[in-house]
């Protein structure tokens, strides 16, 4: 039985709705800090992902259609795949299509720095992987791809590409 002095207690004081708010500030706080720095991590992992995907299709298509196939990368960090008979120059990285049309183009180029690649840069630019008709790297030795945000404290990736055509992915 209640006496007459006793209230029935209804409702959050108002010290606990003043906790509830200052806790939604702080993850608030935290979540808004993070979010532009996995914006960009998701962008140098999808970037890695497609240009591995790309070198991968390059080695594919080599052996499928027993041809050259390289992979360039130019000076601002754009890349694109061309197959064809090519004709290597001083070293064998470079394949330098003759001008009569032997090599083509797959039209496919991704940019780096703007799009769904913003904010990400890759390096080395002015690159070329070249794969010949059994799919073997024209390289002596590895090589190694980073890809990295502009953002602070973004995730680097790489990627490693190794004599035999294999590829590597940090």
């Amino acid at each position: 039985m209640r006496g007459l002095g006793a209230r029935r207690r209804r409702g959050f004081t108002l010290v606990e709705m003043m906790v509830v708010v200052a806790i939604v500030a702080i993850l608030a706080t935290i979540a808004t800090a993070t979010y532009p720095t996995l914006q960009v991590n998701i962008r140098i992992a999808r970037a890695a992902r497609v240009f591995a995907g790309l070198v991968r299709e390059a080695r594919g298509r080599a052996l499928a259609n027993r041809t050259y196939v390289r992979v360039r990368v130019d000076a601002t960090g754009n890349f694109n795949l061309s197959e064809g008979r090519c004709n290597f120059g001083a070293t064998s990285s470079t394949c330098a299509c003759a001008a009569g049309g032997d090599c083509t183009t797959v039209q496919r180029t991704y940019a780096m720095g703007r799009g769904d690649f913003r904010s990400v840069t890759m390096v080395p630019v002015n690159a070329s992987i070249t794969f010949d008709p059994w799919g073997v790297y024209q390289e002596a030795t590895s090589r190694l791809f980073v890809f990295s945000g502009t953002a602070p404290g973004a995730n680097a990736r790489s990627i490693t590409l190794y004599a035999t055509g294999t590829l590597e992915t940090l």
